[in-house]
């Protein structure tokens, strides 16, 4: 195969979302599950992760993967404007964006 070698950048945005008022986990899960819906819809992937027994709190990634560094932090950003919803307060969020160089 000829040809030279490109780069791939991704990219991963992280966020710790508080809940009041949540008395259950079940109480959470709906509000939770429809953002990571909208995240989904929007061409990211994401979950829930890290500890999920504290009902007063979710951490949520997405992530994605494109041809440039700008397009990758575009959809990071749109991903964090979906943060902010009145029904939690985000308490802090976190983004990286990694180049791999192809061969």
């Amino acid at each position: 195969m000829g040809g030279r070698g490109g780069k791939a950048f991704s990219g991963v945005l992280a966020a710790q979302l508080r809940f009041h008022g949540c008395r259950s986990l079940k109480e959470r899960r709906a509000p939770v599950r429809s953002l990571l819906d909208r995240l989904r819809n929007r061409g990211l992937s994401a979950a829930q992760v890290g500890p999920t027994g504290d009902v007063r709190f979710a951490w949520i990634a997405a992530g994605c993967v494109s041809g440039s560094a700008s397009g990758v932090e575009k959809l990071l950003e749109r991903a964090r404007q979906l943060l902010y919803d009145p029904r939690w307060e985000v308490m802090r969020t976190g983004m990286d964006i990694f180049e791999t160089e192809l061969e």
